[in-house]
């Protein structure tokens, strides 16, 4: 198992517990949004090719989000929802973190 220290605002810290074997991981003391975007852009590609998006939704999950309304990759050129990477590729989100609504894509 891995623990990766994330700094949250300006004093805090997040921790994110990863088990490399079963690629499963936890994330303990979540303080922001900004650690939830960065581990998605990470995986975005993953994200993209996934046609089962429940291990990400759950992973979106264990950041501290309360409820995800979507996470949809779009090819911004043709318009339409896709699985394939590329540079018109972006992937949308929204979700709830301390009842605030978050959307973003990247």
């Amino acid at each position: 198992m891995d623990i990766h220290i994330i700094p949250c605002l300006k004093d805090n810290y997040a921790y994110i517990v990863e088990n490399k074997e079963t690629k499963n991981a936890c994330d303990v003391d979540p303080s922001e949004s900004e650690p939830v975007v960065n581990f998605l852009k990470k995986n975005k590609n993953q994200i993209i090719k996934s046609k089962d998006s429940s291990f990400f939704l759950k992973k979106i999950k264990e950041f501290g989000a309360k409820k995800i309304d979507y996470l949809s990759a779009f090819d911004l050129k043709k318009l339409k929802k896709t699985n394939k990477p590329s540079v018109n590729t972006r992937v949308f989100l929204a979700y709830y973190l301390n009842n605030v609504r978050l959307i973003d894509n990247f």
